[in-house]
């Protein structure tokens, strides 16, 4: 019984071993080239389980490699994807990369289609790529982007990297195994993308981030968007036709117009306005007719300027009572003197009446 129990003890403690989790170190300073067979098992758990990632149906889809180094302190592994194997190469290639981190997770697994192009011509670089996530979390994987070559790295641990060929109409880009994977962050990259997808255009070093979406649905995007139509005249939104809203928010970044009521605002007289509008037939500090035409209405603006007007009117209105309150106690003390007046006036007659 005792032999049982260690021995059940023994396999405990080797199984949670295995499972042990720790959080990823900072990279080496120095370059740091894993062979395939150093410290890498054949064999990973699942579901109590050991199974080699050979096991899985992979279909047309060709294993990389692991996630992470297989010792503490578990350090990510970058792999060099794509690379120019000979200045004279022809690209034209359409490439399909399988990030498949921990399942106990749903959100730790991506599916990336990257696009390489390159005339024979170009002899030291590409001419363009195109990377972009097509299933799972968009987030799921670090790509470095240089003029002749693609490192990536999965952002989880605890699973593995599988890629395929999509198409290659030319020759290949793809570096030829084995995949040697390193554990030094790639430095000096063009560009350096953990969630947008990217347009590549080598030929003008032109990098453009495209949209993506979050594992919750929400999308994302640095370009502008045009609803209705294809030109948005610079604007990250531009609709062409009719909208609906429950609520609409507009942040102003400008001054708001409180400042009216300190004591140093110069509050323009009725006679000042009145001989503007004879002018310009238009109110002060308020676009004309033209250019909303022209350019447009910003709401933002336009709810500072009519908020400042309204203040104005408030201030004409307060100065305006004033002085009908002051008319008002003039015209109660004169009708108190005309009353005093009509009395005496009264006793002076009937006293010549007397007489």
């Amino acid at each position: 019984m005792k032999a049982c129990f260690a021995l059940l003890v023994t396999l405990l403690t080797s199984f949670v071993s295995l499972n042990t989790f720790a959080a990823p170190a900072p990279p080496d300073t120095a370059i740091h080239m894993v062979a395939p067979q150093e410290k890498m098992p054949n064999l990973m758990v699942k579901n109590n389980a050991l199974i080699s990632p050979l096991a899985y149906n992979t279909g047309d889809w060709t294993y990389m490699g692991y996630t992470q180094e297989w010792v503490a302190p578990y350090r990510p592994y970058y792999y060099k994807l794509l690379q120019l194997n000979d200045p004279a190469h022809r690209y034209s290639s359409i490439i399909e990369l399988s990030i498949e981190g921990d399942p106990n997770y749903f959100n730790h697994q991506s599916t990336y289609r990257i696009r390489v192009d390159k005339v024979p011509g170009t002899t030291t670089r590409f001419d363009g790529m195109e990377i972009k996530c097509i299933s799972g979390n968009a987030r799921g994987a670090t790509f470095f982007v240089y003029n002749d070559a693609l490192w990536v790295s999965s952002n989880y641990l605890w699973g593995y990297v599988f890629y395929r060929t999509i198409a290659d109409f030319h020759d290949s880009p793809m570096v030829t195994a084995p995949y040697t994977p390193s554990l030094v962050r790639p430095v000096s990259a063009l560009v350096i993308t953990t969630d947008y997808g990217l347009k590549c255009d080598f030929d003008n070093n032109q990098f453009y981030k495209l949209p993506y979406h979050d594992v919750q649905g929400n999308a994302y995007f640095d370009s502008n968007v045009g609803i209705g139509t294809n030109d948005t005249k610079g604007y990250k939104l531009a609709v062409n036709g009719a909208g609906i809203f429950t609520k609409i928010k507009v942040k102003e970044f400008g001054a708001w117009p409180d400042f009216v009521f300190e004591p140093t605002y110069r509050l323009p007289s009725l006679q000042e306005v009145e001989q503007y509008i004879t002018t310009n037939k238009h109110l002060p500090d308020m676009p004309t007719a033209a250019t909303v035409a022209q350019e447009g209405l910003d709401l933002g603006e336009m709810n500072r300027k009519l908020l400042q007007k309204v203040e104005e009117l408030t201030l004409y209105l307060i100065e305006g009572n004033k002085k009908n309150e002051a008319l008002e106690r003039q015209l109660i003390a004169n009708e108190k003197k005309n009353t005093a007046l009509e009395n005496r006036l009264e006793i002076l007659e009937k006293q010549q009446q007397k007489r």
